[in-house]
């Protein structure tokens, strides 16, 4: 005879089952010791580091009057080490990008003229593409669109144009 396990719930469903508001979500961030942010995307079913999912965990189970962890709630994680080589490989990425844009704009702007000068603005394009891919393989197609806004935002404060 095989014994069935209990699915897990969302933190969604566990949310929405007991009520709680934008406000709860707030308050939970805040005894948690963690980001509203992080909350939000535990609720959308996004992967959070480790740590943080288990300290709201730990709050949501005095709220509900049950054990809540990750052991019994369905909850997208990472570990710190993968996010940090992440973090790491995306802000080397978007350096690369900004060092491409910044390069093709000095050609732009420079003495050269013609057809070499076309061939290396280009270049810097084609590789600017490129880190591009390999950024949304890293962080996904949305996130990654949102840290070139992010950049073009920060360039242009700057007084520079992406």
């Amino acid at each position: 005879m095989r014994i069935m396990e209990q699915p897990k719930q969302r933190f969604l469903e566990i949310c929405v089952s007991n009520g709680f508001d934008s406000a709860m979500m707030q308050i939970i961030a805040d005894l948690a010791g963690v980001a509203r942010s992080i909350v939000d995307t535990m609720f959308v079913g996004t992967a959070v580091e480790r740590l943080d999912a288990e300290k709201v965990l730990g709050i949501v189970s005095q709220y509900v009057g049950q054990t809540l962890s990750l052991e019994n709630v369905d909850v997208p994680v990472v570990d710190v080490v993968e996010t940090q080589m992440n973090k790491s490989e995306v802000a080397n990425l978007m350096a690369q990008i900004q060092a491409e844009y910044e390069a093709g704009q000095l050609a732009l702007r420079g003495l050269a003229q013609g057809t070499s000068k076309h061939a290396f603005i280009t270049r810097r394009m084609e590789n600017m593409a490129t880190y591009m891919d390999e950024l949304k393989a890293a962080i996904g197609e949305e996130a990654a669109l949102q840290a070139m806004i992010n950049l073009q935002d920060e360039a242009t404060s700057e007084g520079k144009n992406i």
